[in-house]
Order: structure tokens, then C-alpha cells, then sequence
């Protein structure tokens, strides 16, 4: 940092900074983020000391940001705390936020949900949720469906006296009406129909993901294979993750993450040490836009954090100020490249 901008920072750790100055030292260090990573590295341990329990830093940053959960990104989360509770990074940070939200076009806006009307297809019903948004559908037997972005449900316009045929291609959320007697069968584009008597769970099966996921919240369901007609139950709190049209196996059953495996439910972005390729398509969805990472180098990232209404552009700031990516923006296509 050059002597300039050391007088400034000085200035504005005294509340002496002007806007103007404010806002050169923000895109001095927008434009050098190594100097943020050194600066937290030399104050990281005197920052934590400092603080009593009652203003931890991460209860400064939710004060502040109001929606960041306590998980990490590349860094630990308590690390990103203690960036946020220091005066300077602090405001850094809020102002690339604050500027960032100001020039935000509506299609980057947090996610919202709304009540989907169905389309009518010769005998059947199609309801659609377009990148961005999430739908309630109530269903004529008194089951709901909570539909992500990105994802359509069919489903016939009168459902047959045996059985409630679905149809879904993306992700859902179902909470469905007990009747032993008149199951509800669900065919997913992976090749798998569930199974349902009445229960609530989360399904996720998207015509360009290589696998498919179960996460079961209550009750139980069948997984049932088209490719060998195989079944296999699947309880509460349980989830499974099988690949496309392929054999079903109990051992692949694992401990659900609810509320990773739902959390978009509420409006919220999660991730979990995800791979890259996962990262970008699911942002994507979201967020209705194109997203190109350039190289493999890029790819080769995983990904951790949680975003509670925070914009494409503030998922990305994150993401630049805690990794080695970078982003640009040309003609609605972002770009992620190595520093």
C-alpha cells in the first residue's frame, strides 16, 4: 500500500476519510485484495482478543450483513469474521455490497417465490419455474410442492383411481397427502421413479446433473429403477445419491443434511465444500445467467458458503475475496478466471 492510501486508510480508521477518499481506498483495495489478505493475517490474532463474547465477530458480521450463516468459504469463517470486524475491511466489504446492490439488475436479485399457474398440454397439466424463482403448487389431492428454480412438474389433469402420476425434471420439494391406498409414483428424468404414500422429502433430478438426490425429511418412499424395475427404501433423515439409469445399492444410503439438501426451500444458497462445475450450474439456476469458468485451473475449486437474498455480485465479491477467482461481467455472461 502506498503512502497515499496508508494516509487514507489511516484517516479512516480515525472516522477522519471523506466519501471520496472512502471510496478511492475501496477501489485501491478491490484492485489489490492482496494487501486485504495481509493486513487480516498481521491483525487476525489481536482482532479475535479484542473482542468479548457479546461482540464476537461473527456476530458483528450478522449485525452488519444480516445473512451470512457461520460457515467458511475458502477461508475458515472466523477468519472472514475477523476481516469483517475490523473497521477498515469492514467497510470494504459493506461498501462493495452497498455498491454493488445499487447497480444490480432485477435478474440478480435474491430469490422469490410465487404461486405457479399451470400450462394445459392436450391431457395434461405443466407447471414451470423459471431461473430466479421458486413456485408453491397445491396439488388436488391437498399435497404441496415447492419447485426451485430452473424445474417443471406434470402431472395429469385428474389423477387415475390407482395411483397419482408425477412427472419431474428439477428439483422439489414435496409434502404429500397419506393414503396407503392410492400411492403417488413420480418419474424423474435419472431414470428412477419414487414411490409415495405420504410423506415429506426433497428431490432433485435435473436432465443435466449426472445423479440423482433423495433427502428424506419424515416418513418413507421407494426408489424404483427403471432399468431393472430394483427398489429400495429410503427413511426419515435418510438421503441417497445415485448416478443417472444406474444400479441402486443400500450401502449408498447416508445420513440426511437437511438442512443443506432443503435450505433453498427458504430462499437460501448453500454450499459445502462443492465442487466447482456444481458451484457454477447451480448458481446458474439461481440466478438466471450464464457462468464460464476459464480453465480447468478453475474447476479444479471447491466452494463453502451460505447466502441468505445476497445478489450474483455479492456471491461473487465473496467469492473473490476469500479464493484465488476472480470474475468479469460482459454482456450478461460472467467469467471466472484464477488471480
Amino acid at each position: 500500500m502506498n503512502k497515499r492510501m496508508e494516509d487514507i486508510k489511516n484517516k479512516y480508521i480515525k472516522r477522519e476519510a471523506t466519501n471520496s477518499e472512502k471510496e478511492l481506498l475501496f477501489r485501491h483495495l478491490d484492485d489489490n485484495p492482496q494487501e486485504l489478505s495481509t493486513f487480516v493475517k498481521e491483525e487476525i490474532d489481536e482482532t479475535f482478543s479484542a473482542f468479548p463474547n457479546e461482540d464476537a465477530p461473527e456476530n458483528r458480521v450478522a449485525q452488519m450483513m444480516g445473512s451470512i450463516r457461520k460457515k467458511s468459504f475458502s477461508y475458515n469463517f472466523y477468519k472472514i469474521a475477523a476481516i469483517l470486524a475490523i473497521p477498515l475491511i469492514g467497510m470494504v466489504v459493506y461498501q462493495y455490497l452497498h455498491f454493488t446492490s445499487k447497480i444490480e439488475s432485477l435478474e440478480n436479485k435474491a430469490f422469490s417465490e410465487v404461486y405457479i399457474a399451470p400450462v394445459q398440454r392436450g391431457t395434461t397439466f405443466e407447471y414451470t419455474v423459471n431461473p430466479g424463482v421458486k413456485g408453491l403448487i397445491n396439488l388436488p389431492d391437498g399435497s404441496k410442492v415447492w419447485l426451485n428454480s430452473n424445474s417443471t412438474l406434470k402431472c395429469p389433469q385428474q389423477f387415475g383411481n390407482d395411483k397419482r402420476e408425477l412427472e419431474l425434471s428439477g428439483e422439489g420439494y414435496f409434502q404429500v397427502e397419506s393414503n396407503p391406498q392410492w400411492p403417488m409414483h413420480i418419474k424423474t428424468s435419472a431414470g428412477y421413479q419414487v414411490k409415495v404414500t405420504g410423506t415429506e422429502f426433497n428431490l432433485s433430478s435435473y436432465s443435466n446433473d449426472k445423479v440423482l438426490k433423495l433427502t428424506m425429511v419424515s416418513g418413507t418412499v421407494t426408489l424404483i429403477s427403471d432399468r431393472d424395475k430394483s427398489e429400495l427404501e429410503v427413511n426419515k433423515l435418510q438421503a441417497i445419491i445415485v448416478p443417472v439409469n444406474s444400479e441402486i445399492k443400500s450401502k449408498d444410503i447416508v445420513k440426511a443434511n437437511i438442512h443443506l439438501n432443503t435450505g433453498w426451500k427458504n430462499g437460501l444458497l448453500i454450499f459445502d465444500n462443492t465442487p466447482m462445475d456444481e458451484v457454477i450450474k447451480k448458481m446458474e439456476r439461481w440466478f438466471g445467467v450464464k457462468i464460464i469458468a476459464e480453465g480447468q485451473s478453475v474447476l479444479n475449486n471447491r466452494f463453502t458458503g451460505e447466502f441468505d437474498s445476497e445478489s450474483l455480485i455479492q456471491v461473487l465479491e465473496f467469492m473473490k475475496i476469500t479464493s484465488n477467482i476472480k470474475f468479469s461481467v460482459k454482456e450478461k455472461t460472467y467469467t471466472l478466471s484464477e488471480k
